[in-house]
């Protein structure tokens, strides 16, 4: 997959450090094909329900989320990425 190669030599350019991907696609295979490709990444399952034209005021006022981790240290992280929504009742 063309996406899994470019994230690949961004992070080696970075130093292969660790990093967190979060998946929005609503593609259920796509997080286990990049899981098996990215090696130095956290990777979430993230998908979005946004409106073309209106991804920004969908993503700060959701109707729902949807978040998936297969461990508890991904889990922790994507609670803080949504801790803003979360502590407005969201």
């Amino acid at each position: 997959m063309a996406s899994s190669e470019s994230i690949s030599k961004i992070s080696e350019t970075l130093g292969n450090k660790f990093f967190i991907l979060v998946i929005r696609s609503t593609v259920k295979s796509s997080c286990r094909y990049i899981k098996q490709e990215l090696i130095n990444f956290l990777i979430f399952s993230n998908p979005e329900f946004s409106r073309q034209g209106s991804a920004k005021y969908d993503f700060m006022n959701p109707d729902r989320v949807i978040v998936g981790a297969d461990n508890e240290k991904s889990k922790e992280r994507m609670g803080l990425i949504y801790k803003p929504l979360t502590d407005k009742g969201l």
